[in-house]
């Protein structure tokens, strides 16, 4: 987008602090656009087995220089205050938005959330939304204009022509292990499935229990550790099935990495990137029985290879850089959209 505005536009991040941020901190090293990390005093909240963070700036830069604003975050105090602040030095702003749910993460803050989201969606200019999900919630929650520009990521490192072959299956899950990923509705889904193999990518504090879960029920499952992100585009086209079960998840970057790299996704209700998907692909949260008709429908490599070919000829081109950037930048130069 820096490019498609030609230098127009400067990126503040508030200063990096939890483990769930290290991957962007990365990414900022290779940055080639102009930005500002805004030195912020972190606050965590221990409400959960999956803990959030907030992130109170110490001092903002004068928001009234510019001609609008872009809120993008968790959508909480910080981004309200920051939108007001805008509003009060005149500045219209805009809100990019993955959010799908008023209790992702933890859910007792969810009476909190209502208020703050009712206010800074029928405060702004424009949502820009990630997903039709996404949009359903900001249209009620009080958003009185939406653009939906789905949510995505550097797709070109995993572009890859994988050819399906062979009886075996190969599963894998990628993310971190803990209670609301649900992973152990795979291990449940494919007991008894010996032609099936079964790979986490991760960690976290679900581990043990998945491991004593797999020995209970003679599933063979590969525990392979956390792995640089890095690596993972050439790991991830080794296997057939990507599977992402989780309940709340705001959207999921892996499902189009996995698109890309020619890995059949399958992901649970709840999941924000189902929207990009067909039906066939989308089973019940948190249900094994529903996790194992998808996967054994998938048993065929030559159906694997056509969901494959049709999600990247249909659904794919949706979720570019290229097309996100555009749509952005037509938004921010106040192109009618």
């Amino acid at each position: 987008m820096s490019k498609k505005l030609e230098g127009d536009i400067r990126f503040y991040f508030l200063a990096k602090g939890s483990k769930k941020r290290r991957g962007w901190e990365d990414s900022l090293k290779d940055a080639e656009f102009d930005y500002e990390i805004l030195d912020s005093t972190p606050f965590e909240i221990k409400i959960s087995e999956d803990p959030g963070y907030w992130f109170f700036p110490k001092k903002l830069p004068n928001l009234g220089e510019f001609k609008r604003i872009v809120i993008s975050g968790g959508l909480t105090p910080v981004e309200l205050f920051i939108a007001l602040k805008g509003i009060s030095e005149g500045t219209g702003y805009i809100i990019w938005s993955e959010a799908t749910n008023i209790f992702d993460g933890n859910p007792i803050l969810g009476i909190l959330r209502i208020p703050i989201r009712f206010l800074l969606f029928s405060m702004a200019d424009l949502v820009v939304c990630g997903s039709p999900s996404a949009e359903r919630h900001a249209k009620k929650l009080g958003a009185r204009r939406t653009l939906l520009n789905f949510t995505t990521t550097d797709i070109k490192p995993f572009l890859y022509e994988k050819s399906h072959t062979g009886k075996c299956l190969n599963l894998v899950y990628l993310g971190r292990l803990i209670k609301r990923k649900r992973v152990d509705t795979i291990i449940r889904a494919i007991e008894g499935l010996n032609w099936v193999k079964f790979y986490i990518v991760g960690e976290g504090e679900e581990k043990e229990n998945l491991r004593d879960l797999a020995e209970k029920l003679k599933v063979q499952v590969d525990f392979m550790g956390w792995l640089d992100y890095k690596l993972v585009p050439k790991i991830l086209r080794k296997f057939d099935i990507l599977v992402v079960p989780s309940e709340g998840e705001v959207f999921g970057y892996v499902v189009i990495e996995a698109i890309a790299s020619g890995v059949l996704p399958i992901v649970s209700d709840e999941v924000g990137a189902k929207d990009l998907l067909f039906e066939e692909l989308i089973f019940k949260v948190g249900d094994p029985s529903s996790l194992r008709e998808k996967i054994l429908n998938f048993m065929d490599p030559r159906k694997r290879m056509e969901f494959i070919k049709r999600l990247k000829g249909e659904r794919l081109p949706l979720a570019t850089p290229e097309i996100w950037a555009e749509k952005f930048a037509k938004v921010l130069r106040g192109a009618s959209t």
